[in-house]
């Protein structure tokens, strides 16, 4: 049972696509903290992606760019395995919201927030069954990956995550080139970025953003990523 457990663990990837800038208060910080304590942010076999999307404004002299807010959950597993449903990974759908903190001020202050969740999942014991996890998942990878995905082509020898991540690299050296980029008239991955603000995300990630040429249409200010002043004022007003 060891040597079958190790085999198949020397194969394992994880590809996540989460938010950039989730809309919660105080929920970036908790993200990527949760990341930093899993080691997930620089494992080599765990990718870590964001969805983008953009397109050319009326004038057509610079090309507007923004962040996709993903709120579907879904994981599929070797595609043997589905669930699709509205249950977050976090506190908030799985436990009290206000034990995930750990300050005193913000499990006092969340700890009755709770959501209430459904999900349905595939368990594929047939060969239909795992044809519908696969196509599900392929269709999901054809949308983020564009033409660099091929849906009914095998597994690469050197593993999925090598493609997502050459992927995500191309796109932030064609969004360089802002109204030339028209390949990326759409939605599109980016490496995920710890760092605050989507202008200093974008840099991270490798993106020369050039004012001329491209405008950052999602723009918070500091305040705005730390604390969801709207948040807070829809939440409690």
């Amino acid at each position: 049972m060891r040597s079958v457990s190790q085999k198949r663990t020397r194969t394992l990837e994880v590809v996540v696509l989460l938010n950039q800038n989730p809309d919660v208060t105080a929920y970036r910080g908790w993200q990527n903290a949760r990341l930093r304590e899993s080691r997930l942010l620089a494992h080599p076999r765990v990718g870590l992606f964001t969805l983008w999307t953009s397109a050319m404004d009326a004038s057509e002299h610079r090309r507007q760019l923004n962040q996709v807010f993903v709120h579907s959950k879904i994981v599929a597993i070797d595609d043997r395995w589905l669930l699709v449903g509205s249950a977050n990974l976090d506190g908030v759908s799985l436990h009290s919201y206000g034990d995930d903190f750990s300050s005193r001020l913000g499990r006092r202050i969340f700890r009755d927030v709770r959501n209430f969740d459904v999900g349905a999942v595939i368990d594929a014991e047939d060969a239909d069954a795992a044809e519908q996890v696969r196509s599900l998942r392929a269709r999901l990878w054809k949308e983020h990956l564009g033409s660099s995905f091929h849906e009914i082509g095998a597994r690469p020898a050197g593993g999925w995550l090598p493609l997502w991540r050459s992927v995500a690299r191309r796109n932030a050296a064609e969004l360089g080139k802002g109204r030339r980029a028209h390949f990326l008239d759409g939605p599109f991955i980016l490496t995920y970025s710890t760092r605050s603000t989507p202008l200093a995300q974008l840099a991270d990630v490798g993106v020369v953003f050039a004012p001329e040429s491209l405008e950052l249409c999602f723009a918070p200010s500091w305040l705005e990523v730390h604390c969801s002043p709207n948040w807070v004022r829809n939440m409690f007003g």
